[in-house]
């Protein structure tokens, strides 16, 4: 009898510190970003529109950082992007400010560019040498890492997303989900 109600001590003791826990860890995501691309090869273009949601514990003035060149715009009422700043971070990139309305939780952003960096070989010198790029759209394949700056990159938060993806006829695409 006296293990039974130590076991339920136990359990109630290990829900009530672990679900707090939880609880706090979705909150800390700050940006869900909802992608839908449209990709060029033969241009090494992209078309982008992310709907953003911030969460509560977000300011009524975001920054981020996007690839220099892709002019971001909003067409949703209230939402103001301002360009702050260029700078290069391993690729040219453009700081930018959004001052939303403070009802808002949910805006739009759409943009467009091209990103081409062609393979880098490393370690020449060495016999496991390896090639490697921040990001490139071409006709060959597309990669696009986060070093690109492909997607508003917001400091200081944790993120989430979903991403859709058009590519032309007979190509695939693979994210951290399910391919499309």
């Amino acid at each position: 009898m006296r293990n039974k109600i130590l076991f339920i001590i136990l359990i109630l003791l290990l829900i009530f510190t672990i679900l707090p826990g939880l609880s706090q860890a979705k909150e800390n995501v700050g940006i869900q970003h909802e992608l839908k691309i449209t990709i060029y090869p033969e241009n090494h273009h992209l078309d982008v529109q992310d709907t953003i949601t911030i969460n509560k514990r977000c300011y009524e003035e975001l920054g981020f950082f996007l690839h220099r060149g892709f002019n971001p715009s909003s067409p949703t009422t209230g939402v103001q992007i301002v360009r702050e700043k260029e700078e290069t971070l391993g690729v040219p990139v453009e700081f930018f400010k959004i001052k939303l309305n403070s009802y808002l939780k949910t805006f739009a952003i759409k943009y467009s560019g091209s990103i081409y960096y062609p393979l880098e070989t490393f370690d020449k010198d060495q016999a496991r040498s390896f090639r490697t790029t921040s990001g490139i759209i071409s006709n060959e394949g597309v990669y696009l890492s986060g070093s690109s700056f492909w997607y508003p990159v917001f400091e200081g938060t944790m993120v989430s997303f979903n991403l859709d993806v058009e590519l032309p006829p007979g190509w695939d695409a693979i994210s951290q989900g399910e391919r499309s």
